[in-house]
């Protein structure tokens, strides 16, 4: 099929079925704050209506929060392990609160 050049073949409106175009992930909350800006200036430009809009932010509030839950567990267990090493280091080094007794110096006075 050849068109004649200068000539584009219009392209179709969406469909109301169709998927909707999400241009950010949704697995980060950047992403997230971003689709649901979206969906707030669709329900102001009257595209969907009030139903959808409610919908569609407990979704991604839903999805929020989970990622928030997430990296507090993650967060958590980070902490945990470096806990542990700083545990260990100062096991294997003798020292306290991070600093060798050997290593302490007494500061000038002024």
């Amino acid at each position: 099929m050849s068109t004649e050049p200068g000539k584009r073949k219009p392209i179709p409106p969406p469909s109301k079925r169709g998927r909707t175009i999400i241009r950010k992930p949704l697995n980060t909350i950047a992403g997230l704050l971003h689709e649901q800006c979206r969906v707030y200036r669709m329900l102001v430009a009257g595209k969907i209506d009030p139903e959808e809009f409610k919908a569609r932010m407990w979704g991604t509030s839903i999805i929020r929060q989970t990622l928030h839950t997430q990296a507090e567990i993650d967060a958590g267990v980070a902490l945990q392990r470096l806990q542990e090493r700083l545990d260990a280091i100062e096991e294997v080094e003798g020292r306290s609160n991070g600093f060798s007794a050997y290593r302490r110096q007494a500061l000038p006075a002024n």
